[in-house]
């Protein structure tokens, strides 16, 4: 592994302004941002901010809106259990990240990751540091930036023959999982050191966590159907259970089972986690994507209705929450739902 350092600057902090972005003034990096004032009783706080680009918004377990949070671009999102932090792009392009303390609903601005030579599509949450993985501009694949908390310079960690545009982190059991490299290969990663503790091969993608395993994608011999790999993350063990049959956006783990968002169908498949074995079909409604789990449902965003669904694991009830924009991508954390919404 080779970590060479760069610097953030305050470049990309202007996206945070949609009217005002070239007017002084605007927050340094580490400078605490404004929030959205309460919601008053007959005031949706899903719409308050609709002619805003955006909106990082805030749903109890129940599926009522309780904040709206202003966020103009939010597109990533991920919680290490203390804070939620989001990647927002600017309107001039760039990727900003920043943290927001969910008991005050504060919003600080961590560090601007334009010119970083990636365009991010996984964020994770590890070691207390941000982890951004995504397609690489140019030639120089495998790349991804480790960002500190409190600092305004980070790290880019490049894998060994990397060789790969795909590096998705995905954070469990403590450590980060980061699927590269030539040949294919599964990476454990240390998110303090940064070093390798372990190379699983033959995984294309780690797509979800639980307690005591993480579920990648496979390609089988000769480029054969991709099929899903339960591994233990104690032991490493692998274990190839069913090919995926169907065209998926996301999975997610929660309540015994794989969940697997179905477009073509406009469905929620349960998978059985030992055998992958597709069960239960739910319909949630047009364009379903994004998932998470928590509060006792299993969460969807909806592309094409501007809504998220909420599936009631005990009532198998489902319901339909106006978000007010594009959900782009949920986390349920700190006893809420957090999304990621996109507007006009």
């Amino acid at each position: 592994m080779i970590a060479v350092a760069f610097t953030l600057t305050a470049v990309g902090i202007a996206g945070w302004f949609l009217r005002d972005s070239q007017k002084p003034g605007r927050p340094a990096v580490g400078q605490e941002l404004p929030t959205s004032p309460p919601a008053s009783s007959d005031e949706d706080p899903g719409r308050r901010d609709a002619t805003n680009s955006g909106a990082l918004v805030r749903l109890d377990p129940t599926g009522q809106i309780v904040a709206s949070l202003p966020i103009p671009r939010p597109r990533l999102i991920a919680s290490d259990g203390r804070s939620i932090w989001v990647v927002n792009r600017g309107i001039f392009g760039g990727n900003t990240v920043v943290t927001i303390e969910p008991a005050t609903g504060s919003i600080t601005a961590l560090a601007d990751a334009s010119g970083l030579g990636i365009e991010p599509s996984r964020l994770a949450v590890a070691g207390g540091s941000a982890w951004l993985g995504g397609s690489a501009w140019g030639d120089d694949r495998g790349r991804l930036y480790r960002i500190d908390p409190g600092a305004v310079t980070g790290d880019l960690v490049r894998f060994e023959k990397a060789g790969r545009e795909l590096a998705e982190p995905i954070e469990a059991a403590g450590s980060l999982w980061v699927a590269c490299c030539k040949p294919r290969a599964l990476l454990r990663v240390d998110p303090t050191s940064g070093e390798v503790q372990a190379r699983i091969a033959g995984i294309d993608r780690v797509v979800a966590s639980g307690a005591r395993f993480v579920w990648a994608i496979e390609t089988g011999p000769g480029g054969s159907a991709r099929r899903l790999v339960r591994i233990q993350t104690d032991t490493h063990e692998e274990a190839p259970i069913d090919a995926l049959t169907f065209p998926s956006s996301d999975l997610a783990v929660g309540f015994g089972a794989v969940w697997a968002s179905s477009p073509e169908d406009g469905t929620i498949v349960r998978l059985d986690p030992v055998t992958g074995e597709a069960g239960q079909r739910i319909d949630v409604g047009r364009g379903p994507g994004a998932l998470a789990t928590g509060g006792g449902a299993v969460w969807v965003a909806l592309s094409d209705e501007a809504a998220v669904a909420r599936y009631d694991i005990g009532t198998d009830r489902v319901d339909v929450i106006d978000v007010g924009g594009e959900a782009q991508a949920l986390v349920f954390a700190h006893g809420s739902l957090w999304v990621a919404v996109a507007r006009g």
